[in-house]
């Protein structure tokens, strides 16, 4: 209902953007999976979560005035899956042992799942603060609960950055302490 009633986009709209960002997932598909070969699976989830950062970072601003800014949304959120999307499945192979490989992708979806059900509550309940009309905040007549939720997501979304980075420095630690 954002891109519809807050926005006053048409399906016609948000159609050609959806085709215009999943486009772009597949055009940078390419250069994801050979930034991924020449460096690691944490290189390319690292660059992809800091697009997805960007993402909400522009959704922030979306608004009936500044609808077109939902085009940077969208191409750069999916630009990211391109980045995290299989890579998050693939590091798997990096660090758990063959015979564990169901196990760990099992326990890694759990967790997704987890995080969509709660993410989903936590959603539901910042949306019911603020209604359909939004709210009076920052400068903004109406700032919405996508906004708000978009904040949230950002700030998590630096949190995971930074605890994949910690898992990099890990590993580099690992490979050097072979050598030593």
């Amino acid at each position: 209902t954002f891109k519809v009633n807050s926005l006053g986009l048409s399906a016609t709209i948000i159609t050609a953007m959806t085709f215009v960002g999943l486009g772009a997932r597949a055009i940078f598909s390419i250069p994801f999976g050979k930034l991924t070969d020449k460096t690691s699976y944490i290189t390319s989830i690292i660059v992809g979560l800091f697009l997805r950062v960007g993402s909400f970072l522009i959704l922030i601003f979306c608004s009936n005035e500044t609808w077109f800014l939902f085009f940077g949304y969208i191409i750069l959120a999916d630009v990211s899956s391109a980045g995290t999307g299989m890579n998050f499945n693939n590091i798997i192979y990096s660090y758990v042992d063959p015979k564990y490989y169901a196990e760990a992708a099992s326990l890694k979806n759990a967790c997704k799942g987890l995080g969509s059900f709660f993410g989903a509550l936590i959603g539901a309940a910042v949306l019911n603060l603020f209604g359909d009309e939004g709210i009076k905040f920052l400068g903004f007549d109406h700032f919405y609960c996508q906004q708000a939720l978009s904040i949230i997501s950002a700030v998590c979304v630096v949190i995971c950055i930074i605890n994949v980075q910690s898992s990099a420095i890990a590993e580099l630690f690992v490979i050097f302490s072979k050598y030593l």
